[in-house]
């Protein structure tokens, strides 16, 4: 005797909408047993198992009406269900998040087929700390590397990237993930993060002490934060190094990779010249320095260099201006130094605190 569908899917519908979840369930379970590829009926059945806090098995039905959707080419659909069961797992069971990482991977590559960057780009986040639970680490590199090439101005991205290559015992990749993070955190005024970003190069320069590519790499991120005496210090341990190891060819490569300071072009271009043919002011002089400056590592002192033109008195002006409110003139001397040293971090912070206090006049006004 045939099944009348029509009837008990309306008794079924009646039972959610009463509340009695237990007798609806039992009406969708018996139009599935009669036609188990009924993918209609078994959305419905999720949703109700949803209401009676049945996760599990809402996850595994939302699944598996998804995959029903995509054989049947009703993609957007698919992905909404998809959408479902990653919400659910978040929200109520994160426990099952490895055993469906597939609709992770699916629920990816539909966001990207219809250009929706922002949410391809979470999922994929997601999925990268199901993969480190289970120690996939070649998965992990390269969905942190996909993941990059997606949002190539996240720096928090890239900062990820360097650790998962460092753990891999890529130290030399790690550095350049590193300096690219704090050049976006620079400009974006972020400093805190970007000294986390030296931190690591500290670790990466650790892993492979004595690397020509780690110490350019970590000169050039020091040149970024304005610090060129740090950025200096290190060229000469790299020269230092490259003339132990008989490494001068490289260093001379490296050393075309890094922004060169008025200082170094002043170097380089009278470097043969005798002292008594010169009769210019050099435009930078480097200060003495201090018992700090001489630790083994020149990662360990993040002080912000202070050259000819007085950083420091000029920070000092600046605050008095601020705290009496002067705040377009305050801004005018920000920007006269930033000209000098672009993407000092103190000069940027002092920026920032200006815009702040401005909105809140403002706000208040």
């Amino acid at each position: 005797m045939s099944m009348d569908r029509e009837k008990s899917d309306a008794a079924a519908r009646k039972y959610a909408e009463r509340g009695k979840y237990a007798s609806a369930l039992t009406e969708y379970e018996k139009l599935l047993a009669d036609r188990p590829r009924d993918v209609r009926t078994l959305h419905k059945l999720a949703d109700v198992q949803v209401r009676m806090k049945s996760y599990a098995d809402a996850v595994a039905s939302y699944e598996r009406a998804g995959n029903l959707y995509e054989l049947e080419g009703h993609v957007e659909r698919a992905t909404a269900l998809f959408g479902e069961v990653r919400t659910i797992i978040l929200r109520y069971a994160p426990e099952l998040q490895p055993r469906y990482a597939g609709v992770w991977t699916k629920l990816a590559s539909a966001y990207l087929d219809a250009k929706r960057t922002r949410q391809a780009v979470e999922v994929l986040v997601e999925s990268c700390g199901v993969l480190a639970l289970q120690r996939r680490e070649a998965e992990l590199e390269e969905t942190w590397q996909r993941i990059v090439d997606l949002e190539p101005n996240e720096p928090s991205h890239h900062a990820a990237l360097a650790e998962v290559l460092l753990h891999s015992g890529e130290p030399r990749g790690a550095a350049a993930s590193l300096v690219a993070a704090a050049e976006l955190y620079v400009g974006r005024g972020q400093a805190k993060e970007c000294y986390q970003a030296l931190e690591g190069l500290e670790e990466c320069q650790r892993a492979a002490p004595g690397n020509l590519d780690v110490l350019a790499l970590a000169a050039r991120a020091f040149a970024v934060l304005g610090q060129r005496d740090k950025s200096l210090e290190l060229r000469d341990e790299m020269e230092r190094i490259a003339r132990s190891t008989s490494s001068m060819a490289r260093f001379e490569e490296l050393l075309r990779t890094l922004p060169i300071t008025e200082a170094q072009r002043f170097d380089d271009e009278f470097e043969h010249v005798n002292d008594d043919e010169l009769f210019i002011d050099i435009p930078f002089e480097r200060g003495p320095r201090s018992q700090d400056d001489e630790r083994p590592s020149p990662f360990k002192s993040y002080v912000a260099f202070t050259d000819s033109f007085e950083l420091e008195s000029a920070l000092e002006r600046a605050d008095a201006l601020i705290d009496a409110g002067i705040l377009e003139e305050a801004r005018a001397l920000i920007h006269a130094h930033l000209e000098i040293v672009p993407g000092n971090v103190l000069l940027l912070e002092r920026l920032l605190e200006i815009d702040a206090r401005h909105s809140a006049s403002m706000r208040s006004a």
